[in-house]
């Protein structure tokens, strides 16, 4: 990945949820806040979104992660 950072940049790191309201038994589901929703906490899961913003104000998604 560090060949594609360059100097200059910006490099974003964006902690995210995902809710699946109508999922009881998928795999690695655990409880998350909502916050877009009035903090509701309900099953889904962590992600991690890393972007890289250059100075033309264009960005790459650098990866995507889901966490626990």
């Amino acid at each position: 990945m560090a060949d594609t950072i360059h100097d200059g940049e910006y490099i974003l790191f964006d902690r995210s949820d995902i809710q699946k309201k109508n999922a009881k038994t998928m795999e690695g589901m655990d409880f998350v806040k909502d916050e877009d929703e009035r903090y509701t906490i309900g099953l889904g899961y962590w992600l991690m979104n890393v972007v890289d913003i250059d100075k033309a104000n264009d960005y790459v998604c650098v990866c995507c992660l889901e966490t626990r």
